[in-house]
């Protein structure tokens, strides 16, 4: 969703994702450019680049090769809600003037802006349902990198 709303908000958009096989969704949901962190080019590519990255993952992962990615006073935007420590390196922090955020919901006026901005630009929220008994299976899956169709 962060992908098709900050489109909509008229933002050039950098996916970020381990996967290569994640490109054409991604450029599909609204970035225009895509960073693969599992890939040395491409970081160096995008390093410096951005004025705001929002960690949507929800899974421990390497953060330092996504914070080399914000220009100098960037902020990184944590919302995946990680219940393990993530490491940094908190000279690169200091030297570079970094900020390093947290977000929850806004509350029901945001919420209900939010929801009357995604009606109006016809922006929907892609789903898969599954039952109660698969929910292990699909954080594995998350944690894993892979997407249901087994693609990274």
């Amino acid at each position: 969703m962060g992908l098709k709303l900050a489109k909509a908000m008229g933002h050039d958009v950098v996916a970020f994702t381990r996967s290569k096989d994640k490109v054409d969704l991604c450029m599909k949901k609204g970035a225009s450019e895509v960073c693969i962190t599992s890939d040395p080019e491409s970081l160096k590519q995008f390093a410096y680049s951005c004025d705001l990255i929002i960690d949507t993952v929800a899974v421990h992962h390497e953060i330092m090769s996504t914070l080399s990615c914000l220009k100098k006073r960037g902020v990184l935007s944590c919302v995946g809600g990680i219940p393990k420590e993530m490491g940094f390196n908190q000279f690169f922090i200091i030297f570079n003037r970094l900020s390093i955020q947290g977000s929850l919901i806004g509350g029901i006026k945001a919420t209900e802006d939010c929801v009357a901005f995604c009606a109006k630009h016809q922006i929907w929220p892609d789903v898969t349902e599954i039952e109660a008994k698969e929910i292990s299976m699909a954080w594995e899956t998350l944690d894993s990198g892979k997407n249901n169709d087994g693609t990274r």
